[in-house]
């Protein structure tokens, strides 16, 4: 009898032991597995930084050519700009640039710690042959100009002296032209005209007042300007 319950006892604890297994599995079952953190790895590029090119203030001229004598006013950076050379070329502080002799000069200036320079030439005024017309047939026309209307007539005499209308265009006058009767002066295929740019077929009526073409940016028939 004694056998038999030691026997029994040993089977209870050896299901105890089972029992204890079986729900330390079970456990184990219900422990989540550790989740790894998910690490997002990105490429930064390097901060850019601007060059001296980008920092450098924006000229929109690399050279320049003045004819003697000829003003024009420049569009520069604010700044305090020279010449190099005062007897060639002078600028003022409105950023005028006047040629005074034939020859090259520097102008420059130190914009944001940067030195910026632009070659400057000055040439001689050209003395081109005047295309004036015979004398038999000087005098033989007549022109008038219309300030209020911008607009030219041209009239031919006739054989009993009266005035033929020949042609018109219209023209611009400007403000300043005077009013008076002139007899036409030299004549220029070429010539220089105020604002840095060239004229054809200019005709001398007084002083500095012209008969020319519309602007060329050159001394070149297909640089004409529009706008």
């Amino acid at each position: 009898m004694i056998h038999m319950k030691k026997i029994l006892s040993i089977l209870l604890l050896f299901a105890s032991l089972i029992t204890l297994a079986s729900c330390a599995r079970a456990e184990a079952a219900q422990v989540p597995e550790e989740i790894q953190p998910e690490i997002l790895v990105t490429e930064t590029e390097p901060e850019t930084t601007e060059t001296e090119a980008e920092k450098s203030p924006a000229i929109a001229y690399e050279i320049l050519e003045i004819a003697q004598g000829d003003r024009y006013t420049l569009d520069l950076p604010k700044g305090e700009w020279s010449v190099s050379n005062s007897d060639v070329a002078e600028i003022d502080q409105f950023g005028e640039l006047t040629g005074l002799a034939a020859g090259k000069t520097w102008l420059s200036a130190t914009l944001d710690g940067t030195l910026c320079t632009i070659p400057v030439t000055v040439i001689a005024q050209e003395d081109e042959p005047e295309d004036e017309e015979p004398t038999s047939k000087k005098a033989k026309y007549r022109i008038l100009v219309n300030k209020t209307h911008n607009y030219v007539a041209i009239y031919a005499w006739g054989d009993e002296e009266l005035e033929h209308p020949l042609r018109a265009m219209i023209c611009s006058t400007g403000k300043n032209s005077p009013s008076k009767t002139y007899t036409l002066g030299s004549r220029k295929v070429w010539n220089r005209l105020y604002g840095y740019v060239w004229g054809k077929y200019a005709t001398v009526i007084t002083g500095d007042f012209l008969f020319h073409s519309v602007p060329f940016a050159k001394k070149d028939s297909s640089t004409l300007l529009v706008g």
